[in-house]
């Protein structure tokens, strides 16, 4: 879940899904938000781990992923310098919600090109938003962008933003023919 806002995609996950989630987030505050909502969630059948937290400790990296990414249920709280410390071809789905129009150019092709790598083939990528991009921001058609380099729209709910529903809903697979980009 890029971005996770509160973390209400962890609540899903773990009580509707029981799965791992994984929340990136690149903004200080808001990560200490979603650290409160995260432990809240947490468990002896669920663990929880913080990246930040688990570095204060004296954990190293390779160590706490090594310790977390066979684990079939749970939360995992990262901060985004950390993104690439995550394995290829991992994640089943990927989530932006209010995420991909709101950062600049480098951060959308740093996105993309993550996102690209961490997906599984035949994993899919879930974007909620305006469906606009926003002056000042980016002016890169990240929809377009997906579908050029080999995702397929396998979904995009048919409604009016603000009126029907907050936010454009649409859902994106990998294909087998995805072309890496190195931005």
């Amino acid at each position: 879940d890029i971005g996770p806002g509160l973390g209400s995609h962890a609540a899903y996950s773990r009580y509707g899904f029981k799965s791992l989630y994984c929340g990136l987030e690149a903004y200080p505050p808001s990560y200490q938000v979603q650290r409160n909502f995260f432990r809240s969630l947490s468990s002896n059948d669920a663990l929880y781990v913080d990246f930040v937290t688990s570095e204060i400790f004296g954990k190293n990296d390779s160590d706490i992923w090594k310790n977390f990414k066979d684990s079939k249920e749970g939360i995992l709280h990262i901060p985004s310098w950390k993104f690439p410390m995550i394995d290829d071809n991992y994640f089943d789905l990927i989530t932006a919600t209010w995420v991909f129009n709101e950062v600049n150019t480098a951060g959308i092709l740093w996105l993309v090109s993550n996102c690209i790598r961490t997906l599984k083939t035949g994993g899919y990528l879930y974007i909620r938003d305006s469906h606009k991009l926003k002056p000042g921001r980016h002016n890169i058609n990240y929809d377009s962008l997906l579908q050029n380099i080999g995702f397929k729209e396998v979904g995009r709910l048919q409604v009016e933003n603000r009126v029907d529903f907050y936010g454009i809903p649409r859902i994106y697979r990998k294909s087998e023919n995805i072309r890496k980009q190195n931005f």
